[in-house]
């Protein structure tokens, strides 16, 4: 952390408080600090304001980013991020600044920075203040579109938000605004104001942490290298509170289920499966060389909002007792030479301590498969009927060829109109060159 006093880079034991810094990056390019951890002799404007606060809350200690982790050392770098739920749940307080687009704007009402105005009218011994739509200003801020700050902010315990005109207090249990002299939770006030989540990073079902993921998507990254780095604290974080001895693990984004003290479950498999299935509406093309094309993080935009795109995470739990999947083998490739096991299964993969880009971005799937034809539509779509649905194509590789593979996932055993029937479930993937397929969409049919 850096002393605000000293301004230097210190080491601090476990029990001594910090803040946190939560802000807009942009194109900022960090001056290092000196080699005895001495900061700049000139910071921007933002981190000033926020060591000036961290000084006047009486703690004197605060986190941020471009100084506290190391770019220069990719292995502790790549620790850090690993473990920015810790770093910002365990702070004090987490200063927030939604305001500008880079550090240099500064904290509006801090120091020099300034602020816009409040009006108020006195009228027969009565105050009236106009207190500003805090809501409307941190959702159209900057701040709130960008993925790294999305964690920040859920991983927070205390949130000192400074907007154009006021400041701004959330925790767990009340919610204050400068403008207003009491606390505004349990009063009609409360929905008008209550900005973040009431209690706890995500829920604690496993549908709340795909409802974060889904929020999560529509964020802008600088990076799209950074796509699962960014959501990584919030997975840690998660914690099923249903089933203590549960956690959620991802491999190259797709959530993966285990369990403590298990080397092995077919919870880790079948949650796997059932995560393939996510689908980005509305449809389109979309390539990545930086992630494969079967998980979510391979169609998120770096550089720009993906509000009109709308990403639904595939259900990492079977929804019906009567899916099936023990006949479905997924195995996974370690990229090290030296690993003792070249090769795991996908449901050992939870109890393994490393990370998952120790592994190829891939895996072998033994299932059942289907070659099928693709009818052209248009010159950039084509159809693909599998029993009794037609599925849309917009692949150009899958379109050129005329024809796609369906790769079943899962398989569901019911009643139809009296009969008894078998839903499939699966990917459609191309043969991008020889033994290799990629990605192109999904299929649900009846058999």
């Amino acid at each position: 952390v850096v002393d605000c006093v000293s301004r230097r880079l210190v080491k601090i034991s476990q029990d001594v408080p910090y803040i946190c810094l939560s802000y807009v990056w942009g194109s900022f390019q960090a001056e290092e600090p000196t080699s005895d951890g001495k900061l700049p002799l000139r910071i921007p404007k933002t981190i000033e304001d926020a060591l000036f606060v961290a000084i006047c809350l009486e703690i004197p200690y605060l986190w941020v980013d471009c100084y506290c982790i190391n770019q220069n050392n990719i292995h502790e770098k790549h620790n850090t991020i690993r473990a920015m739920d810790k770093i910002y749940s365990g702070a004090e307080l987490t200063i927030i600044a939604v305001v500008g687009i880079d550090p240099h704007h500064g904290l509006p009402g801090v120091r020099e920075t300034p602020r816009r105005p409040q009006y108020k009218i006195t009228m027969v011994g009565e105050t009236y203040v106009t207190a500003e739509d805090v809501r409307a200003e941190i959702a159209s801020s900057a701040w709130s579109s960008r993925g790294w700050t999305y964690q920040e902010m859920l991983l927070s315990r205390r949130r000192l938000v400074f907007t154009t005109s006021q400041m701004y207090y959330h925790c767990w249990e009340s919610i204050h605004l400068e403008s207003i002299s009491f606390n505004v939770t349990a009063t009609y006030l409360e929905t008008l104001y209550r900005v973040f989540p009431q209690r706890g990073v995500v829920g604690d079902r496993l549908e709340d942490l795909q409802r974060r993921l889904s929020e999560y998507y529509k964020r802008q990254l600088s990076y799209h290298s950074d796509t699962v780095a960014a959501f990584q604290g919030i997975i840690n974080a998660f914690h099923v509170s249903k089933s203590p001895s549960v956690f959620v693990t991802q491999f190259y984004g797709i959530l993966v289920l285990g369990e403590y003290n298990r080397d092995e479950l077919d919870m880790a498999r079948t949650s796997f499966l059932a995560g393939l299935g996510w689908e980005v509406r509305p449809a389109s093309f979309s390539s990545s060389d930086v992630f494969p094309s079967w998980t979510w993080a391979s169609t998120t935009i770096g550089g720009s909002a993906n509000s009109s795109r709308h990403l639904y995470p595939g259900t990492i739990v079977p929804r019906s007792a009567h899916r099936k999947y023990h006949d479905i083998e997924v195995t996974l490739t370690c990229r090290h030479e030296s690993s003792q096991v070249q090769s795991y299964s996908i449901t050992k993969y939870p109890s393994y301590d490393g990370d998952y880009k120790d592994f190829w971005p891939w895996f072998d799937i033994t299932t059942w498969t289907q070659q099928c034809e693709v009818k052209m539509v248009s010159s950039t779509t084509g159809t693909v009927d599998i029993y009794d649905a037609t599925m849309t194509i917009y692949d150009p590789l899958a379109l050129q060829l005329g024809q796609v593979h369906a790769v079943c996932t899962e398989t569901t055993g019911h009643i139809r109109f009296g009969n008894p029937m078998i839903q499939v479930e699966g990917l459609l993937v191309v043969e991008a060159v020889p033994g290799e397929y990629r990605r192109v969409g999904i299929f649900h049919s009846h058999v």
